[in-house]
């Protein structure tokens, strides 16, 4: 095998990794062949709805499906059928079926815009000090209500780290016998430093009337911030960025990706379910209905 050849099939094989790595559907599109024509053309629409950060309600969902597809479906049972994947819960050997995945794809998909909906449009259900204890084991204020939480979410914050040192200092030589020297001087070390984002704990985020809460697991980091203290939001592709009236900005990474073994790589929308939380509770409209 020529030098040529193996370069090539070592880029080849960097170019696969990088790729499967930066777009994890990718290695698990398999499933896509489950769906029928129709269904298949309808799963791309729904990425898209996802990926313009849109919501669709059950109605919506049917009415999107119905006018672009000429067809009359009023149920998921039947939109299920309609696009393949009817009955693929009662699938024999779910680690096998790419049927059990498509579907599952599929009702996860539905599910995130729904929720999405929901978060945008009906009244947001809450807890008082009691039930946040007893359903999350958190401990919150008598006159405060939880109205969510939100799982692996990591906090970093901003600290200056030290990247390199520079030596410096006043110098003299004294001649010794034999050509020999000997140096001596006042050692100044001055440290280059950085700006950077440092991770300090992951945990679980909630929210509620008056607070956002970050409760950290692995090295038991614990984060408040009132609403009152938040006066701008900097939103990222799986992150956010909280400026307070004082203190440094912490920072919130959301994980992209959901990868269990034999399911699709589903997207986690907790960022985007969090974000249009938090705007309903500063406007203090969560508990209306605006449908």
């Amino acid at each position: 095998m020529s030098l040529t050849t193996i370069f090539l099939i070592l880029i080849a094989g960097i170019l696969l990794l990088y790729f499967s790595t930066r777009t994890p559907k990718s290695a698990y599109t398999g499933f896509y062949k489950i769906y029928t024509p129709t269904g298949l053309l309808f799963i791309k629409q729904l990425e898209e709805v996802f990926d313009n950060n849109q919501s669709l309600s059950s109605e919506a969902l049917f009415r999107l499906y119905n006018e672009n597809y000429n067809s009359n479906v009023k149920t998921i049972d039947d939109l299920e059928k309609e696009i393949g994947v009817s009955n693929y819960l009662e699938e024999e050997n779910v680690k096998l079926s790419q049927k059990f995945i498509a579907g599952d794809y599929f009702t996860n998909l539905v599910d995130s815009l729904f929720y999405r909906w929901m978060f945008d449009s009906m009244p947001i259900t809450s807890r008082n000090s009691e039930e946040a204890f007893n359903d999350f084991g958190i401990n919150i204020q008598d006159n405060e209500v939880l109205y969510q939480q939100f799982k692996s979410v990591d906090f970093l914050e901003e600290k200056k780290i030290v990247i390199a040192n520079n030596y410096g200092g006043l110098q003299y030589r004294m001649s010794l016998g034999g050509g020999m020297s000997y140096r001596m001087g006042s050692l100044k070390v001055s440290p280059i430093t950085k700006q950077q984002f440092v991770p300090l704990d992951r945990g679980t985020m909630y929210v509620t009337n008056k607070r956002v809460i970050f409760i950290g697991i692995n090295n038991r980091v614990n984060k408040t911030l009132k609403l009152d203290d938040i006066i701008e939001v900097s939103l990222f592709r799986d992150g956010l960025l909280i400026g307070k009236s004082n203190g440094k900005k912490p920072l919130f990474v959301f994980s992209e990706y959901v990868i269990s073994p034999f399911k699709a790589p589903n997207k986690r929308d907790h960022l985007n379910l969090f974000i249009r939380l938090l705007n309903r509770v500063i406007l203090n409209n969560q508990d209306k209905n605006l449908n």
